[in-house]
């Protein structure tokens, strides 16, 4: 695609986008703009149930492209960040799981985009951070309230305000990514990661991530509530049933996805 993204379908119910914007993989408006509509794309064509978002050359993402930042008028931020901040939004919100994997660097922008994901997988010595405040500037695209939910308050607040980045050793410590491997390692986990979601009964990912985002602000009782709604959801499905049964046989399931 001209925005910088190539999206392969894998074995295994996997789907590969891969940011393509060397040296460094800085996103762009059209790049970010493109990626919502290749997510739209991917739920009616094809046979994806997990998606991995990568980046070309073994790094994730630098940043967002500093050119177009300098040619844009400041005063035009909010209507030009607002459409972008939708886009990782959608992907946050996606029906399908999104992994990403982090090798080199995940900074600015990046780290934005890979913070929307449901999980993150990078290598240990990747450096991870939101230096917008070292430009004068702050985190443009949702990053600051996911990072306050993603770490604690305080490892947040640290990590904005000076503009400082952590290895993926580092931040796995403090739960800021999922998993780590070795350098040059994340992409083959992050896949072997999505094959095992991607085989397991399609409905019932969908409604479980469903419930965990939905339920993440809500009294505990309130969320309980929605987990019972899934629960509910998915136990008249074929591959409820299927499962059960296959079970008791000692035999794989048989996966449907209805």
């Amino acid at each position: 695609m001209n925005s910088g993204l190539e999206v392969e379908h894998l074995e295994g119910h996997v789907a590969s986008i891969q940011v393509r914007r060397p040296p460094v993989n800085a996103l762009s408006s059209t790049l970010i703009i493109e990626l919502g509509a290749l997510l739209d794309d991917l739920l009616t064509a094809g046979d994806a149930r997990v998606v991995i978002l990568s980046g070309h050359g073994g790094r994730f993402c630098a940043g967002f492209d500093i050119n177009e930042l300098l040619a844009s008028d400041p005063r035009g931020a909010i209507a030009r960040n607002s459409p972008l901040i939708a886009v990782l939004q959608q992907v946050e919100d996606y029906p399908l799981p999104v992994i990403a994997a982090i090798e080199r660097y995940a900074l600015g922008g990046g780290c934005e985009l890979a913070m929307a994901c449901d999980v993150r997988v990078s290598a240990s010595d990747a450096l991870i951070g939101l230096p917008e405040i070292n430009l004068g500037g702050l985190p443009g695209l949702g990053g600051m309230q996911r990072m306050a939910r993603l770490v604690s308050p305080g490892k947040a607040k640290q990590l904005v305000l000076t503009g400082s980045s952590i290895t993926g050793e580092e931040a796995w410590r403090i739960g800021l990514v999922d998993e780590v491997t070795e350098p040059g390692g994340a992409l083959g986990k992050a896949y072997e990661l999505a094959k095992v979601i991607a085989s397991r009964a399609p409905l019932s990912v969908r409604a479980g991530k469903r419930a965990i985002n939905a339920g993440r602000t809500l009294p505990t009782a309130a969320a309980i509530a929605l987990d019972l709604e899934a629960i509910g959801a998915i136990s008249v499905t074929e591959d409820r049933a299927e499962s059960l049964r296959a079970f008791v046989d000692k035999r794989a399931p048989t996966i449907v996805g209805r």
